[in-house]
């Protein structure tokens, strides 16, 4: 089995079924992903998806500081 933290590992889609877009704040409410990370995810690279990534786990976050969920 590979090691999802390995460098190399390739990126799942962090989709988690739940499609709701924010239209206040452009993203998807499931797995915080903008349109163009949800349309382009197939194309991107390891390394971009692992920048998608990050980027995903600070707009969680920032959500619910904000108290929305």
């Amino acid at each position: 089995m590979t090691d999802p933290a390995a460098p190399d590992a390739p990126i799942e889609s962090p989709c988690i079924g739940i499609c709701r877009m924010d239209a206040g704040r452009d993203f998807c409410t499931g797995c915080f992903r903008t349109l163009e990370e949800i349309g382009c995810w197939q194309m991107y690279s390891e390394a971009d998806k692992r920048t998608i990534i990050a980027r995903l786990a600070e707009r969680r976050a920032a959500n619910i500081n904000d108290g929305h969920d």
